[in-house]
């Protein structure tokens, strides 16, 4: 029951945040014709503009702070996920397989966790899921919330290869159903070279 409370409480707080949005975000371009989505990508919508967003700089276990920057040139899929969230935890392994499947290809998967405990109390609960293999970067201020609504977890952003935002799907997703590479593949496509800023 206390776990419950707990996680209530933590949404609750999530949900009272001052909300983002991307419209106030700059438009940079328009994306063009929305690529046709199956029905598994149902819930993941892709902007007509992108949107340009603040550095966007996360924190590593040990603290240093990480800037997405570094992923310039690349589909980047930005997941934002807590501990306490059971759907994220499922969710967690299959984006961690899927980039090893697009080795060597330009996508980048960023899981950011949330949670406000310390790094170390988070890959603990990791390694009681068995996933202690996952790598995630740290969002404890939440500065992620100042960019786009971070209510709904997991939640995954989208960013191009100039970390534009051009789209984002709240809540679970089965990224190892069959229809979401060749979706991923025409995403990856339309989005990872550098696009024209105005």
């Amino acid at each position: 029951m206390k776990a419950l409370t707990l996680t209530a409480t933590l949404f609750t707080s999530l949900v009272l945040l001052p909300q983002a949005s991307a419209s106030n975000l700059e438009k940079v371009y328009g994306t063009g014709d929305p690529i046709p989505k199956p029905m598994i990508m149902n819930k993941f919508v892709e902007f007509t503009n992108a949107r340009k967003p603040p550095e966007l700089v996360f924190h590593a276990r040990d603290g240093a702070p990480v800037s997405m920057n570094q992923h310039r040139g690349n589909l980047t899929l930005i997941n934002i996920w807590a501990s306490w969230c059971g759907p994220c935890l499922k969710e967690l392994p299959s984006l961690d397989q899927m980039e090893k499947e697009y080795q060597g290809q330009p996508l980048a998967v960023v899981p950011v966790s949330i949670d406000e405990q310390s790094p170390d109390e988070v890959y603990k609960i990791l390694a009681n899921y068995q996933l202690q293999g996952i790598e995630t970067l740290f969002d404890a201020d939440h500065s992620m919330h100042g960019v786009m609504p971070v209510n709904v977890v997991p939640a995954t952003y989208v960013l191009d290869g100039n970390g534009n935002i051009v789209g984002f799907v709240r809540g679970y997703l089965d990224w190892e159903d069959p229809e979401v590479a060749p979706y991923l593949d025409k995403l990856i496509a339309k989005y990872s070279a550098a696009k024209p800023q105005s």
